[in-house]
């Protein structure tokens, strides 16, 4: 009976429930729906959504466009309103607030000033104060100031004008009354625990209700830990949450049992609102402990709304802290905060069962051997009080105590290396040593042997690139040596040690920096003697740059820009307070304050005074970046940052709550203020004024050309409360009331007239469960007497509680150490013993100190934190390293280095020495790696803290992995075009492990290459546990200095500069000969020269350069000879085609066994050099069935769609078919009880005419489907089932006599020729199947009907039809033409249907029937390749029809998961057998290609084989926005769009594209070549700060990431790549930085953006302007 109650009611419920949902989101309509936190309405929305999506079959045609039953009652007609006027004016509610709306009959003017054009008047004539606001749709305008129930008169004056330019052409006055405040009720507080001492009991906010029925359920023990996962806090909530199968939540019926109800009368003035407690601690029902359920409704109102709520009366405190295998319990009194022993504890687990039971001790602690797990439940009771802590809450927030570190493990790994940063193509070289956890040698494994390391190399998108097991060499060395491909991502990438290569955490590992960079030849350092600035003083800079070589940048170009912006964290010892005013404008973009060029000594002094807007009203941060450059153009970059202080002293802001979450809605919202001078010391002050404001935001709507329409807000504010605040020398806290919303906390310093602002809002999560009520803890302050300890010392710990109070002392590793009940009162020393457990790196110290509270006091209880490290003393463990190295060396010969540890003298030990380029570590400021400081390093504190005072919840986020089901297959991403790349000079050299002699010396060599430069020689020496480290540097430049500058790539065509710096160090003047020539596609200009170069003198000369035709990398040689030296060197510059490549693609279905071939046809019109070709020949089609069938099996039934296809997956989904598509099958007897079930049920919704009713209710009847009930009994009768025969007969005829009757007629469809064929080709092919279909009307429909199919589907129906019936040669041709059309469908056509369904199930019915050919077989690819492109998107959401269709398709092509391909590949003649596998695939060249390459399988047909090319065509490919549209445009650094012209060498751009997909594109792959003279800034290496405040195109640059979904972003030596997620129709906005850095004149090529799965997806943009100019200043 509940089946069929349930399949009925949703239809209706779910309409209304919806239909209340729009209605909400009206203009005029309550406006939760505005929000972006609608809390539980929104989730039941969203919930009432999925459930539509769920039954999506059953709903689509709910309205179906039959007429609606009529006899409406009649409406007095409302008068046309002609052209623009006054329409409407009436009273406004939303939200409890009241305002007077009137409503035009066009969209208004936004600009206007409505303040002027109207105005408002009480009942007593006079002005009522106050602004008019124009709504979303500019159609609507609302006046807030009004009160309820009050007379108002409007008048609007003549001038007021419409959008389209009307105006009103006379004045208009109307009156209106303000009714009264729309009645609204709601519990007060989201916490769960009213203490049992003096509580008043549960409090109810209400305003115009006077009276509610509140029922209250208990829920039983059992059930805890199911009602804690699914209600995690109360709150507004519909029947639909509370009780319904459909959503995520059990009825609450079933999880707790009625024990009360009662009317209770909240009383209140009207139109005001009112607190009133419901008196539950005299209500006796309640007296039994335990969890209480309230759900609240008005009276007298049945709308699906309640408020709920749940609690538990308790004085117990719980406070439990959780070890890897222990957990640590405190329980306290909630009334004064003493410790309560003798509560009784267990531990509940998802079932309700009773996992483990307990008791705490006399001072309230018991230690339980148990690991935490989120599904489980604590429960304490202790007589009548009993509280709970659910596991699923996020523990306490420690962020801003110093808690941070790596995990502690038993084994620690420092690896290092040269540097940090490496170019793709070189090889990556890492030492490292393995010690245990406190620097010691690690034991041998048991197994004898050494124990290994397996190093995982991480690329970074997460994917593994390589894994391995290094053994190690002497005394835990071991070394690592990777070649980085060319084509490797580029990115932050991961190396991971660990010691069990089956563990999921890595805790030791280090980041390497994969980049196309250029190493810098210049140093730059910007000083400033000033620590901070004072009000009006300018930044005193002090700028000096020299090239690394050795040589002052004299006459070098030097620009400076200076930005400002707040600086609301001025003190690095306050991190999580907030200082000064974020709401003061300030100039958002960087102004230019420099361009000179630097005297001969490459030193600049100048005084630089801020913007006018800086003024002393809250810190402002100063930040300089400084550019020198080099005399190629390029720049080497650095920033410095100093901060303005307003005054001596300024208050700081600390919220309670998370910043970026915000606080609660309809809670306290906590502070704590503090008042300090710069240098972080307190200074106390009386009379603080800390006032509340609230933000009000009234939307309208704005268009603008190119971003289409677009809304846009007006801020208005109000004071809600101010109070009056003293600041001693510790932080004060206060606490407002806030509702949803923006709000802002004004502090008022009287002493200094200064304001500070902390912006905040409140309740704005999605859903208001995600977030922390309270998970930030009042802070303890802990001090320590001494920096570090050693065991046998005595600690002493000061503690300085926000109140006095009892509490807890605790020392902890990984697991509990030391625990000591306190009395903490401000000040209070406690001594603790130092011990030998305590020799590690992660001993913290915690203080908990607990408030009692109580309803008169109006005091909450709660607990106050202080965590703090305790470091153990390792200075022993260092030891002093000599390293002398030369100060200078010329190129090409031994850098000799002696290395002496006297310490180490005698004992073993080792050192590794390297030499690199400083104009590689300065662009990531790589640290000399330093043994000591990680091996003693602090590590994370390894303990979560859980109690009940937070009460607070959160949503873990972490990056999903994309999850590959069952024996699915990943797609391989398509091939990319190959790139020509260069070559770039990295000295960086490693001795190696070197022993030091009985001394404690080495002597070691190192070969310098042809370089100019300064190296920076670093020593690691280790022992078995003693470290030390040294660095030096050495100048190494060639008598003959010859450096030059070219571009990082070239097109064909392009005209550039080759700038060569010529400097004499020979020691005398002289007469140098120059030679520069071009090898490959290179013409040099002038390339002979000759100059006189007085000593030390140095010289630019700059030689014109063309590319000619190319797809290489070419060279420029140059030479310089004299004084009896010479120079000879080679620079590459890869000359490629200046438009992006193309993809081919093709696929084969192998019904035999024949050969696959690809020759070099398939890569005509190609650069040869770019080609880039793979095949794939795979045993299954490429269709995640796995995935695609989870869950097909466990719907409950609905509507006769749903019954239908779940009965289909049952009778498809047989053991066997399931085992082999990778899925869980029914056994027998389960598949026969759904089957007849589903029999059952189809059989008591047949009408009386032989259709079958939607609901079983003879409603609402779709005679689309009864081919598809009948089709599937046929198959149920063929598979052996007991079929009910007199449905099928009765459905047969009716089938019969319609398409006699020439079909369903389909009134009131958009499609309904299509929807009539469809009907009839479907109804004839199951007709055919039982030999009953007419031939005549069968063919009629093929000759004069079959061009009304949208679709291919029902032209194979209609061709399986006749084939059954006997006419082989109309069916054949009508099969033809089904698999002819593309599968494009309109986007909506009311037949169920989606192009995956129709596709699927074509191929399966061809299949079914015999009747197939490779060529239908083909769009298996594309299938897969559509189902992948759905997963990636996130979620792989399949209609009931689809998987149905999936589930044949796989059965039909016998999808065996186990199948495999193998056989032999030939290339070039080169034979080569290959092993069974599920698929087999190889990459090649355009030389591979050329030879011929083969592969014979073997193996079971079908097999599918894949060949792509991919590669740059001869000529530039046509734009093309068919698919995709692109738009690129450039911006100067102020925002400015720039068309075009002529570039400065240092100019920069800011390059916008906007990308629109006219499909969904998760996996989207933007390419953006560059012009050559410009190069890309690279934010993952540089100092973006500069340019973050820019705005372009409405966004920030800082901002630019929420502007698409952008997966992984690479900034390569000529391109930009991205790759990114596209949705349908949505415009995604990317955003880079590019210079100018060499004159000339370059070629502009177009944009491109391609799927990187499925090759008929792309489009490549317009090139404007076609060229650019760089110019030199």
């Amino acid at each position: 009976m509940h089946m069929e109650s349930a399949a009925k009611t949703p239809g209706d419920a779910r309409t209304s429930r919806v239909r209340a949902f729009f209605v909400d989101r009206l203009p005029g309509g309550p406006s939760p729906g505005r929000r972006r936190g609608a809390g539980p309405f929104a989730r039941a929305f969203l919930i009432a959504t999925l459930a539509l999506l769920a039954v999506a079959g059953c709903k689509r045609n709910e309205t179906g466009q039959l007429p609606e039953p009529s006899g409406e009652p009649v409406k007095a007609q409302r008068e046309a309103v002609e052209g623009f006027a006054l329409v409407g004016a009436y009273p406004d509610q939303r939200d409890g607030s009241l305002a007077i709306a009137l409503e035009f009959s066009r969209p208004l003017v936004s600009s206007q000033d409505f303040d002027a054009l109207l105005a408002v008047k009480d009942a007593n004539g006079a002005a009522v104060q106050g602004s008019w606001v124009l709504d979303d749709k500019g159609a609507i305008l609302r006046f807030p100031s009004v009160e309820a129930a009050k007379d108002y008169e409007v008048t609007l004056k003549a001038g007021l004008s419409a959008a389209d330019g009307t105006t009103l052409g006379k004045d208009e006055t109307r009156k209106v009354h303000t009714g009264e405040i729309e009645p609204a009720v709601g519990f007060a507080s989201q916490g769960s625990v009213l203490p049992a001492r003096e509580s008043r009991g549960l409090p109810v906010v209400s305003i115009n209700v006077a009276e509610v029925d509140v029922e209250f359920l208990r829920v039983p023990e059992k059930q805890l830990p199911k009602f804690f996962a699914e209600y995690q806090r109360g709150g507004r909530r519909g029947s639909w949450d509370l009780d319904s199968d459909y959503g995520d939540n059990t009825p609450i019926g079933r999880l707790a049992e009625p024990v009360y109800l009662n009317r209770f009368v909240l009383g209140g003035k009207p139109n005001e609102r009112m607190l009133t407690y419901l008196p539950v601690q005299d209500i006796k029902e309640l007296q039994e402990p335990g969890l209480y359920f309230a759900v609240m409704k008005r009276t007298g109102r049945y709308s699906g709304d309640f408020d709920t709520a749940f609690f538990t009366v308790s004085d117990v405190g719980l406070h439990t802290r959780a070890y890897k295998d222990t957990l640590f319990v405190h329980t306290a009194s909630l009334h004064d905060g003493s410790a309560a022993g003798g509560a009784e504890l267990k531990v509940l687990d998802a079932r309700g069962e009773t996992v483990l039971t307990g008791k705490t001790d006399g001072n309230g602690n018991a230690l339980l051997k148990y690991t935490l797990d989120a599904g489980h439940v604590l429960v304490a009771t202790r007589g009548k009080d009993v509280s709970m802590l659910p596991f699923n809450q996020p523990a306490l927030d420690l962020s801003e105590f110093a808690v941070a570190g790596r995990e502690q493990a038993w084994f620690d790994v420092f690896a290092w290396s040269g540097r940090d940063l490496y170019r793709p193509g070189e090889t990556v070289r890492i030492s490292a040593l393995l010690r245990d956890f406190d620097g010691r040698p690690v034991p041998a494994p048991k197994q004898g042997g050494a124990q290994p390391v397996y190093l995982r190399l991480k690329q970074p998108d997460g994917k593994v690139f390589r894994e391995t097991r290094l053994q190690p060499g002497a005394q835990g060395y071991f070394g690592f040596e990777q070649a980085i491909p060319v084509e490797a991502p580029t990115g932050r990438w991961q190396v991971e040690f660990r010691t069990d290569p089956a563990s999921k955490e890595a805790v030791q590992g280090m980041t390497l920096r994969i980049e196309e960079f250029l190493p810098e030849r210049m140093k730059l350092d910007l000083d400033s003697a000033q620590a901070t600035l004072k009000p009006g003083e300018p930044l005193k800079l002090k700028a000096s740059a020299a090239y690394l070589y050795g040589a002052p940048a004299a006459g070098n170009r030097f620009t400076a820009k200076l930005a400002v912006a707040v600086e609301q964290h001025p003190l690095e010892q306050l991190p999580g307070y907030f200082f000064g005013d974020p709401t003061m404008e300030l100039p958002r973009e960087a102004k230019d304050v420099i361009d000179t060029e630097l005297g001969a000594d490459g030193v600049l002094q100048e005084d630089i005074a801020l913007p006018d807007e800086a003024k002393p009203r809250s810190p402002v941060a100063a930040i300089l970046t400084g550019s020198v450059y080099e005399t190629g153009g390029r720049t080497v970059n650095r920033t410095l940052k100093r901060v303005m202080w307003p005054a001596a002293a300024l208050v700081g802001v600390r919220p309670l709550f998370d910043d970026k979450d915000g606080a609660d809605a309809n809670a306290n919202a906590g502070f704590e203020l503090v008042r300090v001078d710069a240098a972080g010391r307190p200074q106390p002050a009386k009379g603080l004024k800390v006032t509340l404001v609230r933000e009000l935001r009234d939307y309208h709507w704005n268009y603008a050309e190119d971003g289409g329409w677009d809304y846009d807000f007006t801020r208005r504010y109000e004071n809600k409360e101010t109070r009056t605040l003293d600041v001693g020398a510790t932080a004060a806290r206060i606490d407002f009331p806030v509702e949803w919303g923006e709000y802002r906390l004004d502090v008022f310093d009287p002493a200094t007239g200064l304001t500070a602002r902390y912006p905040f809002r409140a309740g704005w999560s999605w859903d208001d469960q995600n977030r922390g009520l309270d998970a930030r803890p009042d802070k303890v302050k802990l001090a320590l007497d001494r920096t570090a300890y050693k065991a046998g010392d005595t600690m002493k710990v000061t503690v300085t509680p926000p109140h006095a109070g009892k509490g807890l002392l605790m020392v902890e590793a990984d697991r509990m150490l030391y625990v000591q009940a306190i009395d903490a009162k401000p000040g209070s020393t406690f001594s603790i013993p130092v011990t030998q457990d305590w020799e590690r790196h992660d001993v913290y110290v915690t203080a908990l100190v607990f408030r009692g509270g109580s309803a008169p006091s109006k005091i909450t209880p709660a607990r106050a934190v202080g965590v703090a490290h305790v470091p153990m003393d390792r200075r022993a463990r260092r030891v002093a390293v000599g390293l002398s190295v030369p100060q200078q060396m010329r190129p090409e010969q031994d850098l000799r280095t002696t290395v002496s540890v006297p310490e180490l003298a005698g004992q073993a030990a080792h050192v590794t020495v390297s030499a690199v380029d400083v104009g590689i570590l300065n662009i990531t400021r790589f640290p000399v790696p330093d043994a000591n400081a990680q091996f003693f390093a602090q590590r994370r504190l390894g303990v979560d803290a859980y109690d009940i005072y937070g009460r607070v919840i959160e949503s873990f986020e972490g990056g999903s992995a994309r999850i590959r089901f069952g024996g699915d297959m990943a797609l391989a991403a398509l091939p990319q075009a190959k790139r020509p790349t260069s070559r770039v000079q990295t000295v960086d050299l490693f001795s190696g492990p070197v022993k030091l002699d009985a001394q404690g010396n080495a002597r070691i060599a190192l070969r310098v290459p042809d370089f100019n430069g300064t190296l920076r020689v670093s020593a690691l020496v280790y022992s078995d546990t003693r470290y030390g480290n040294r660095d030096r540097e050495t100048l190494v430049r060639a008598p003959i200095v010859a450096e030059a500058s070219l571009p990082r790539v070239l097109a064909p065509g392009d005209r550039s500069t080759v700038t060569l710096d010529v400097q004499n160090f020979t020691g005398k003047a002289g007469a140098f000969k120059v030679l520069v020539n071009g090898e490959g596609p290179l013409a040099i200009g002038e390339g002979s020269r000759s100059t006189d170069l007085p000593v030390d003198a140095k010289r630019t000369l700059t030689f014109p350069v063309t590319a000619g035709e190319g797809y290489t990398t070419a060279q420029v040689r140059v030479r310089v000879e004299g004084n009896g030296f010479k120079v000879d060197r080679r620079y590459d510059v890869p000359v490629r085609a200046g438009w992006p490549s193309v993809l081919r693609s093709q696929t084969r279905v192998l019904d035999a066994l024949a050969p696959v071939e690809m020759g070099a046809g398939f890569a005509d019109g190609l650069m040869p050099g770019s080609v880039s070709a793979r095949m794939t020949v795979s045993a299954l089609p490429p269709i995640p069935f796995a995935s695609a069938l989870q869950g097909a099996l466990n719907y409950p039934y609905g509507c006769a769609e749903q019954t239908t296809s779940k009965g289909y997956a049952a009778l498809e989904l047989d053991d066997a078919t399931a085992t082999m598509l990778g899925v869980d099958g029914l056994d027998a007897k389960k598949r026969r009880e759904r089957m007849e079930g589903a029999f059952g049920r189809l059989a008591s919704m047949q009408v009386a005419n032989g259709h079958f009713s939607m609901w079983g209710d003879d409603g609402y009847v779709n005679p689309g489907l009864t081919p598809y009930v009948v089709e599937f009994l046929l198959d149920a009768r063929q598979a052996g089932f007991a079929v009910p025969d007199a449905v099928l007969q009765k459905a047969l005829s009716r089938l019969n006599e319609d398409l006699l009757a020439g079909g369903a007629p389909f009134y009131g469809y958009d499609r309904r020729e299509h929807l009539r064929f469809a009907n009839q080709a479907y109804a004839g092919y199951a007709l055919a199947r039982v030999n009953r279909a007419p031939l005549g009307t069968l063919r009629a429909l093929y000759d004069n009907e079959r061009g009304k199919s949208l679709t291919g589907l029902p032209l194979v129906h209609l061709g399986i039809a006749l084939t059954l019936q006997g006419d082989r040669n109309r069916g054949a041709k009508a099969i033809d033409e089904g698999f002819a059309k593309t599968g494009e469908r309109p986007e909506y056509l009311g037949d169920y249907g989606t192009r995956l369904r129709d596709d699927a199930l074509m191929i399966a019915l061809v299949h079914e029937h015999k009747l197939a050919k490779p060529e239908y077989d083909r769009r298996v690819v594309s299938l897969g390749r559509e189902l992948d492109a759905r997963r990636n998107s996130g979620w792989l959401w399949l209609s009931t029809q689809e998987q149905v269709a999936l589930a044949r398709l796989g059965k039909a092509l016998m999808a065996d998961q186990k199948k495999l391909v193998s056989g032999s590949w030939s290339a070039g003649g080169d034979e080569q057998a290959i092993a069974p596998a599920r698929m087999f695939g190889r990459s090649f060249d355009h030389a591979a290609l050329a030879r011929g390459v083969r592969f014979v399988p073997e193996g079971s047909p079908p097999l599918y084989a894949t060949l792509e090319v991919a590669g740059v065509p001869r000529s530039a490919p046509a734009p093309d926005d068919r698919r995709v549209g692109i738009e690129r445009r450039y911006y100067t650094t102020d925002g400015k769009e720039w068309k075009g012209g002529t570039l400065k060498e240092g100019d920069a751009l800011i390059v916008r594209v906007g990308i629109t997909a006219g499909v969904a594109m998760p996996d989207a792959l933007f390419t953006d070549l560059l012009p050559a003279g410009l190069e890309i800034e690279n934010f993952n290496l540089g100092d973006a700060k500069q340019w973050a405040e820019v705005v372009v195109d409405g966004i920030a640059i800082s901002d630019r990431g929420d502007a698409a979904d952008v997966k992984h972003e690479e900034f390569r030596d000529d391109r930009y790549v991205a790759a990114l997620k596209l949705d349908r129709g949505d415009t995604a906005k990317l955003f880079y930085l590019v210079r100018a850095v060499t004159p000339g004149t370059y070629t502009v090529p177009p944009p491109l953006v391609e799927d990187m799965y499925r090759p008929d997806i792309r489009g490549v943009g317009k090139s404007s302007p076609a060229a650019i100019t760089v110019v030199q200043p």
